[in-house]
């Protein structure tokens, strides 16, 4: 498979060519580049319906590796199947297998740190999502505030580019 470039919108895609055309010139891909595509194409009906572009700032848990101020790279950015030690673990074929969780409110993914360790023990980035990098569906977590979405990319490959805004804490 082909090796990724950065796209229009300043984000990786791990399926397309190793340089990236902007205003015309080449530049090299990022070092989160990857020389074969890992992430699944959805599955069929997915995104579900009730998904829609929602624009504005997100947070999600980074790689334990990732102090602030750094860039979040694709081991930050992995599908629910393609995490190990979720429910979803090796079940592309679910819809929901594919859709990267956020919130929209620092307040509530900080007080979702506070209950669980496993969660404290990992940085927060802060993502800018645009109409175009996909679409978004509503989905509040119990005892974890009400500001949780799902996010299903486009391309379905996107490696979105997020910064490192709170450091991991103590469990």
């Amino acid at each position: 498979m082909a090796p990724s470039t950065l796209g229009s919108s300043g984000w990786a895609s791990r399926t397309k060519c190793p340089v990236a055309m902007e205003g015309g010139c080449c530049v090299p891909a990022p070092a989160f580049c990857f020389t074969e595509s890992v992430t699944e194409p959805f599955p069929p009906g997915c995104p579900p319906d009730d998904a829609s572009p929602m624009p504005g700032v997100y947070y999600r848990l980074a790689n334990r590796r990732h102090e602030v101020g750094d860039l979040t790279e694709h081991d930050s950015w992995l599908r629910p199947y393609e995490t190990k030690s979720g429910a979803l673990y090796g079940r592309p074929e679910l819809c929901d297998a594919h859709g990267l969780s956020l919130f929209a409110d620092l307040g509530d993914l900080s007080e979702a740190r506070d209950i669980v360790p496993q969660m404290r023990r990992k940085p927060v980035a802060s993502v800018q999502i645009h109409h175009r990098n996909g679409v978004l569906k509503h989905s509040p977590l119990t005892g974890h505030g009400d500001s949780h979405h799902d996010w299903w990319t486009d391309p379905f490959d996107l490696i979105p580019q997020a910064e490192v805004i709170l450091p991991k804490e103590d469990a």
